[in-house]
């Protein structure tokens, strides 16, 4: 009984556990953060009605979704300077 009463006193552990397996603390799990340098942010911009219209009728033309257009935008701009 003074093992039960040992796992008691440590955080997240139940009796069973301890009893039958040892003193054991959970496993917090998960995935693995990404490195800063990886990690995306969200970008929120505003624009008329009629300018979304032309932006999705252009991702659309072209058979990307709007946030892969801006994208390729962005790098062309890079490749002119």
């Amino acid at each position: 009984m003074a093992k039960l009463k040992a796992a008691d006193s440590i955080k997240g552990v139940d009796a069973h556990a301890t009893e039958s397996q040892g003193i054991h603390t959970k496993n917090p799990g998960g995935r693995p953060k990404k490195p800063v340098e990886e990690r995306l942010v969200k970008v929120t911009i505003y624009m008329t009605p009629e300018e979304k219209s032309r932006l999705d009728a252009r991702a659309r033309k072209l058979g990307v979704s709007v946030s892969a257009l801006i994208k390729m935008k962005i790098a062309e701009e890079g490749e002119r300077s």
